[in-house]
């Protein structure tokens, strides 16, 4: 049960970590559109519609791109891209379904989705440098476990 409950805790505090990056950038961008447009609040059900798809697309980060996934080769492998398109497609569904810019123009929601599009490549990016990182730290620990040995 040990085992199994600290997975889970560290599995959910991964999800709500990058549910929340992806909130932040949902509701800045809702922000900035309503200033733009004259507006100058953003709905309370807005914020919650917002937090349900950031959860929906952490979700299916942690199921696509787990620990596994080798960034070695670059960002863009088949679970990625997958991830890609499935999360963008999410957050413009769910402005469609919510009209978060109801009474904007229709290209409001294909910039929306290039906006967010361009802040889930940017996730990959940084979880590549992560792996980058972690991989020189582990190659130099074992390096110096080695001399050690020696």
């Amino acid at each position: 049960m040990d085992g199994w409950f600290r997975k889970m805790y560290v599995w959910a505090m991964n999800v709500k970590l990058f549910m929340a990056l992806y909130l932040i950038v949902m509701v800045f961008t809702l922000s900035v559109v309503a200033l733009l447009s004259g507006r100058d609040s953003v709905r309370i059900v807005n914020l919650l519609e917002t937090l349900l798809t950031c959860m929906l697309v952490g979700v299916a980060q942690s199921l696509l791109l787990d620990d596994r996934a080798d960034y070695a080769h670059g960002i863009f492998f088949g679970r990625s891209v997958l991830w890609l398109a499935l999360s963008t497609a999410l957050s413009v569904g769910a402005a469609l379904l919510f009209g978060w810019f109801a009474g904007l123009p229709g290209w409001t929601y294909i910039a929306f989705g290039a906006f967010m599009l361009f802040a889930f490549t940017l996730t990959l990016v940084g979880l590549k440098l992560e792996q980058d990182t972690e991989t020189v730290r582990l190659n130099s620990d074992l390096r110096r476990f080695k001399a050690k040995a020696q």
